[in-house]
């Protein structure tokens, strides 16, 4: 049975691992313009490092999840 699930689940991985790696460059843009701190810059960063945990352990659908849901803490925080 788990062998048929880890196909679905693998087809997480590229919006798992492509959105931690975007997730946490804004982060880092936000950080530089002194956001650090805020309560969006807060909740984005705890739901990314926890995307990242889903990961090391192959959750990739929750990883995914757990990104989406960070940017939408992010993108007030990267608006111009």
């Amino acid at each position: 049975m788990t062998a048929c699930a880890e196909p679905g689940e693998a087809s997480f991985r590229p919006a798992c691992e492509q959105g931690l790696a975007d997730g946490f460059a804004a982060l880092g843009r936000a950080e530089a313009r002194g956001l650090k701190g805020s309560a969006n810059w807060t909740r984005a960063a705890s739901l990314l490092s926890a995307a990242r945990v889903q990961k090391e352990f192959g959750e990739y659908e929750n990883c995914a999840l757990k990104v989406q849901s960070a940017q939408s803490y992010l993108r007030p925080l990267t608006a111009e």
